[in-house]
Order: structure tokens, then C-alpha cells, then sequence
């Protein structure tokens, strides 16, 4: 959960969610604001995992995110021996951020690539530490 007030729905999914058990993470906002007092309560209650980066997730998931670790590894040192080009996809984000933040909307703008595959494309990277994501959905080249 990234924000929601006291009273929303998604507060009610969240906690249904820990109720069966499932996983819940919750990134904190200002105490001052009522959009993020839903998320901050869960925290504060234990019903969620504090998340502060990206860091926080992968120790979470355990085998799971040593598995993604260990492919985007294999894949480093394969593409390290092979030196294959990066994707078209990769390029074109890469290409564009600098050390100055730039939000998803204007990497897509820039691009003209669809949110879902510059979305998962970030993730992906960030994964290779490639780039780093900025509160707010801002990234950054590293």
C-alpha cells in the first residue's frame, strides 16, 4: 500500500489480506497527512511490512528474490562473457535519464513506450542496478 486515508477501501483489502494471511507492505507518508493515515496505521499496527526501498521487498521474499537475484546475476556475467545488446526498450529508457529525477509519465512521453512496459522495464533494471527509483515514481541512472 503506498497511500490511503483512515477510512478506504483499500485499508479494508489490506487488512483482509493479513487476516488469509497473505503478505501486506506499506510505504509510510507525513504524519501530517490524511492520505497516508490508513497506510501509516498498518504500520503501526503490525499488520504491514515497513517498506523504505526496494531492499526492504527482497529481504521479504526470501528464495524468492534470491532466484530473481541469481538470474539477474547469471545475466550479468552472461552478458558480460557474450556482450549481447541491451533491448531496444532498455536503450531508449537508458538513454534518456540522467542524475535529475524523471517521473514514469515523462520517461513514456519521451520514449513513446506503453506505462506497463517502461513500469516493468524499471523494475527490471533497478533489479540490475541500472537505475534507481526516487519516491514518487521518479528514477534516476545510477
Amino acid at each position: 500500500m503506498i497511500e490511503a486515508p483512515y477510512r478506504s477501501g483499500a485499508l479494508i483489502t489490506a487488512r483482509y489480506a493479513n487476516e488469509l494471511g497473505r503478505e501486506v507492505f506499506a510505504v509510510p507518508g507525513r504524519a501530517d497527512n490524511r492520505s497516508a493515515q490508513g497506510s501509516n496505521k498498518l504500520i503501526g499496527d503490525c499488520c504491514a511490512k515497513l517498506v523504505q526501498n526496494l531492499e526492504d521487498i527482497l529481504v521479504e521474499l526470501g528464495p524468492i528474490s534470491d532466484e530473481l537475484k541469481a538470474k539477474a546475476e547469471m545475466s550479468d556475467s552472461s552478458d558480460k562473457q557474450q556482450q549481447p545488446q541491451a533491448s531496444d526498450i532498455d536503450t531508449k529508457i537508458l538513454s534518456i535519464l540522467t542524475e535529475e529525477p524523471l517521473h514514469i509519465d515523462e520517461i513514456c512521453a519521451k520514449t513513446g513506450i506503453a506505462v506497463n512496459k517502461v513500469s516493468s522495464t524499471l523494475m527490471m533494471l533497478e533489479l540490475k542496478r541500472q537505475v534507481k527509483s526516487q519516491p514518487g515514481k521518479f528514477y534516476t541512472e545510477l
